[in-house]
């Protein structure tokens, strides 16, 4: 297994597409289950996990790709657009086409079966051709109306994008300041934009999380670094930064990740094997690799297919009338399987297809020396 090839992490993103997926469905149905229904963890669990893999990669790429070469850069920004942008336009299209019905349709599902956190808005929010412009070049995030103002999630996707963006700055930073001082510079962004953290529907402007990304970044760094005294340090920062202004239920997932991620020497040296072997096939299996790979458009699709047919199975009076935990376990299997079909679609017509353009790409660019174009 190359040192960059961490099963274990396949299962744990298609998990955190699972959960999002059925918390959503959780709200749609007007039911309640305790951690389910915060898939806004979930997301934060995602994050953390972005910081780890692009720092984690970036490093075991360093030396055919140097950091201090503006190519590098470039390669890197081409790889994650190839990666991010092809099914999010897709998605999007059909979320601006249809934007009038899916979000009538939600609000009145929320009308239909409250729950008490739900707040409807008096109007449905715009979403003309100058927010498709702001969505499709990812600056949404910096503008509070336009966070969150459509049946998308992508207002982590827009976060992601800021990140990528800053993501080499940030690497130069942390070889320049050391992860002390990079930890506390981060921290300090965070607690400065607070107060502006309420005129956003969501967080989706990166200095509002930024420590979630850095606490992924301290967890490569602790994975890849010889020094075990070091490799502790950093991970007693990641945790403390992940303790800091962030869901409490959140503080438990970079201990578990952190648990998950080093299995092999965690459990052999506390003599678990029998659970090392469990999560080994659970997660770094098949179907965690099944769920894995799926992770992305499940994440992205899921509310294109809740949302109608929530409201189509709500015209029925058995299931309007029904309590809100069972609409819930008769939903919950159709959102499953229905995404997973879905989202094998997706991954074979549009996923793979642009990622290997864009790995063949970055490939012909490299052994161009940079000097010519990538193939159109």
């Amino acid at each position: 297994m190359k040192r960059g090839d961490i099963p274990v992490l396949h299962g744990i993103r298609g998990c955190l597409a699972v959960w999002v997926m059925l918390g959503h469905t959780l709200d749609a149905c007007g039911a309640y289950i305790p951690v389910l229904s915060a898939p806004g963890v979930a997301v934060y669990a995602f994050m953390v996990m972005s910081g780890f893999l692009m720092a984690l990669h970036f490093r075991l790429r360093e030396d055919r790709e140097p950091w201090a070469n503006y190519r590098t850069w470039l390669m890197f920004y081409v790889r994650r657009l190839f990666r991010i942008a092809p099914l999010y336009y897709l998605v999007l299209i059909i979320a601006f086409t249809f934007h009038n019905a899916y979000m009538a349709h939600y609000y009145a599902l929320q009308a239909l079966f409250p729950l008490w956190f739900i707040h409807p808005p008096l109007a449905i929010p715009n979403f003309g051709f100058s927010s498709l412009l702001l969505h499709a070049t990812f600056l949404f995030g910096f503008i509070p109306s336009q966070s969150d103002n459509n049946i998308l999630p992508d207002w982590s996707i827009g976060l992601e994008m800021q990140f990528y963006l800053l993501f080499p700055f940030m690497m130069l930073a942390l070889r320049r300041i050391g992860a002390f001082w990079f930890a506390l510079t981060s921290l300090a962004i965070v607690f400065l934009t607070q107060t502006h953290v309420p005129a956003f529907p969501q967080p989706s402007f990166l200095a509002f999380v930024l420590t979630t990304f850095v606490v992924g970044i301290f967890m490569s760094e602790a994975w890849l670094h010889d020094d075990r005294l070091k490799s502790a340090m950093l991970l007693v920062l990641a945790i403390f930064l992940a303790s800091i202004r962030l869901p409490f239920m959140f503080q438990a997932i970079p201990l578990a990740m952190i648990f998950l991620i080093n299995f092999p020497q965690l459990f052999a040296e506390l003599k678990l094997t029998t659970l090392g072997g469990i999560s080994t096939r659970l997660l770094g299996g098949r179907i965690g690799l099944f769920i894995g790979d799926r992770s992305y458009s499940v994440y992205l699709i899921h509310m294109l297919i809740l949302v109608p047919l929530v409201s189509f199975l709500a015209t029925m009076p058995r299931f309007a009338h029904a309590a809100p935990t069972s609409r819930f376990m008769f939903t919950a299997p159709l959102m499953i399987f229905l995404c997973y079909a879905f989202s094998s679609i997706t991954l074979v017509l549009i996923e793979n297809p642009f990622i290997e353009y864009g790995r063949k790409a970055v490939n012909h660019w490299r052994s161009h020396g940079g000097r010519s174009r990538p193939p159109p």
